[in-house]
Order: structure tokens, then sequence, then C-alpha cells
């Protein structure tokens, strides 16, 4: 973490690095300062403007609230993936480890049907 943290003074507002410390926040569990990363980079208009980095950006985001419990917050990132043409699909939700966390979520399960579809 504090290499990160050295890195992105070094390159302020780098979405990825504000990602990856995000998520090490998180599993470390520290709350707050995952919140700030992730709050950050939902501002950013890459997220919502790269046709290919932003649904990475948005599913990096979700695994990052699944590990705080936001399960809601990481359903609903989840869904802005998959309501336009993304790279991320239905295989990387079955077999990356980190979408356990989101498996009984009614939510979750409702996207997997709908993606199925």
């Amino acid at each position: 973490i504090c290499t990160g943290e050295a890195r992105l003074t070094e390159n302020p507002g780098h979405i990825g690095l504000m990602t990856t410390l995000g998520l090490a926040y998180a599993r470390i569990d520290n709350r707050e300062k995952a919140a700030q990363y992730f709050e950050e980079i939902q501002k950013s208009k890459m997220v919502t403007d790269a046709a290919v980095d932003g649904p990475m950006l948005l599913t990096r985001l979700a695994i990052g609230y699944a590990v705080l419990g936001e399960q809601d917050i990481a359903v609903d990132l989840l869904r802005r993936v998959f309501a336009r043409p993304t790279s991320v699909d239905e295989q990387m939700l079955i077999l990356l480890p980190d979408f356990d966390l989101l498996r009984g979520h009614p939510g979750f399960q409702e996207l997997m049907q709908s993606i199925r579809r």
C-alpha cells in the first residue's frame, strides 16, 4: 500500500492506482480509505466515457464494494456494466472468486439470469 500511495503522489488522479489502492484498503478493512478512493473513481469521466476501461473499472469497484459488504452498491455497479456492450462477460462473474461474496444476493442472481438470455 505504501508503494502505491507513493506512486499516486507522483501520478495524482491515476485511476488504475486508485482502484488498486481502494481494493487493497477494502481487503484490510480500512473502509474509510477504500470508500474515499471508490468515490473519487466514480466521479472520473473515465468510468463513464471509456468504452473498454470504464466497464472494467466499474467491475473492479463492484468487487471492492462487495469486499466492504456493500452488496447492493456492488450489484448496481455491475448492472451499469452490463447495461451497454462490454468486454466484461458472464464467465468473469462465474469464475472469479471475488464474486463469491455476491452469489447469494438476489440482485446478482437476477443479473446473471439476464446476462444468460
